[in-house]
């Protein structure tokens, strides 16, 4: 049975959201069709994506969930799904989860009606009002918001090692707080935040973060300066979003491998799956969005530092959905790297890691390879990052190789006052040593 829902857009600089047009999904078909708004294309708002242009006809997504990758974007990750499904006592099929979740989520859509119990808006004294009324009773949540606040800061301990956040407003900006998850090393919060100012200071554009310590409690979180919201006159409006994931349109690509691409892994060591969720895939696919050519150059330089980068510090979380474009000028088209996020190290690394996503991609025959079959490279060493950096990313082989030189030593030099830094003790400092003092050799 067809299925419809409007889809709401916040556009530059508005605190309350316009209808954008109605999508609508066949579930029978594998078909999903998005119609914008007459309305919306009278007042000559941009398009939602550079592949969902403004028409005055359907725009088709055919396959996979037949759901558009920039809808998905908007929707709870499988923390937040588990939640609804925890709140309704039912299940929840992707479709409603679109249409019933907190309209928080990150850029600037929303689907479905909107409502008072889809906006969780706090500030971070009144979360801790909520909070410590909760702790000190020691009741049980009985609204959307106390529950919100104490699965963010317990975890949601029936729901297994989840990373929940909570927006939280604070001196006219907003931030996400969020606990380390059940399991976690409770120092958590300190690693990502010294990581993160590390990325700062080696010339990456990396989110703003803190260390957060409950009043009176050895419980600590990390508030993270959202990058796609502003203030403006009352309230704050929205920054597009779109995530590397649905750029390269891995959720509908994905369910359409081939059982032939077993037989490719056995002879190459991957498969073309494999090839398309890789960062030059996504280097490749930025081009379309990242509008000229000097400013798609300038991206790609900044994306190989994040790869150097994590690397270097064992990051080796960095898949599709840790990357993604922000549009600051929705009416220019023109998108960039969003902030880097979610930037942290286990404290039992690799000697020599291996990214989630191929950084470099050899093809057959190319001199210096020694062989006629074509490669794609996770391992991090420093020759293929130097390799990749002049074929994939913008760079001249000695700019690169500077540039990976001083960030190796800035983060074999700094990586402990950076924890301490940040409030970790010495002993728990020490156990990252493998992780961020040592060489991958």
């Amino acid at each position: 049975m067809a299925r419809e829902t409007l889809v709401h857009v916040w556009p530059a600089d508005a605190v309350d959201p316009i209808v954008a047009g109605v999508f609508r999904l066949e579930p029978d078909r594998r078909v999903g069709t998005f119609t914008y708004d007459d309305q919306y294309r009278a007042g000559h708002f941009p398009g939602l994506a550079p592949d969902m242009p403004i028409k005055n006809k359907q725009i088709k997504v055919i396959n996979g969930d037949a759901i558009f990758p920039l809808f998905r974007d908007a929707g709870p990750d499988d923390w937040g799904r588990r939640v609804l499904e925890r709140r309704l006592g039912r299940p929840v099929d992707l479709f409603e989860s679109l249409v019933l979740c907190p309209v928080d989520g990150v850029g600037n859509i929303a689907l479905g009606e909107l409502d008072s119990s889809r906006s969780i808006a706090l500030t971070l004294d009144e979360f801790l009002e909520h909070y410590e009324a909760l702790d000190t009773a020691k009741k049980l949540a009985e609204t959307h918001v106390e529950t919100a606040v104490l699965q963010a800061v317990n975890n949601g301990t029936s729901l297994g090692g989840t990373k929940p956040k909570l927006s939280i407003e604070r001196k006219d900006k907003q931030f996400l707080l969020k606990f380390p998850a059940n399991g976690d090393t409770p120092w958590l919060p300190h690693v990502e935040a010294a990581l993160l100012c590390m990325a700062t200071k080696c010339g990456i554009n990396a989110c703003k973060a803190e260390v957060y310590r409950l009043p009176g409690k050895e419980k600590f979180g990390l508030l993270v300066e959202r990058f796609d919201r502003y203030k403006v006159n009352g309230g704050f409006a929205r920054i597009p979003y779109v995530s590397a994931h649905s750029v390269l349109r891995m959720d509908i690509a994905e369910l359409r491998a081939d059982p032939r691409d077993i037989a490719l892994y056995a002879t190459r060591g991957f498969d073309p799956q494999s090839l398309a969720r890789s960062y030059p895939a996504f280097a490749d696919a930025m081009m379309r969005w990242c509008g000229g050519k000097t400013h798609h150059a300038e991206q790609l330089r900044e994306l190989w530092r994040r790869i150097v980068f994590n690397g270097l510090v064992r990051n080796i979380d960095d898949h599709t959905r840790n990357h993604g474009l922000i549009c600051s000028d929705p009416h220019a088209g023109i998108w960039q790297l969003s902030p880097a996020f979610d930037v942290v190290t286990p404290v039992a690394a690799m000697r020599r890691p291996a990214m989630s996503s191929a950084y470099r991609y050899v093809k057959a025959g190319r001199h210096g390879t020694g062989t006629n079959t074509p490669r794609l490279v996770w391992s991090a060493n420093r020759e293929d990052l130097i390799e990749a950096a002049v074929s994939h990313y913008q760079y001249e082989r000695e700019e690169a190789s500077m540039w990976f030189e001083a960030t190796q030593q800035y983060v074999r030099t700094h990586w402990q006052t950076s924890l301490l830094e940040q409030g970790m003790p010495n002993e728990e400092v020490a156990r990252y040593e493998n992780a961020l003092g040592l060489g991958w050799e």
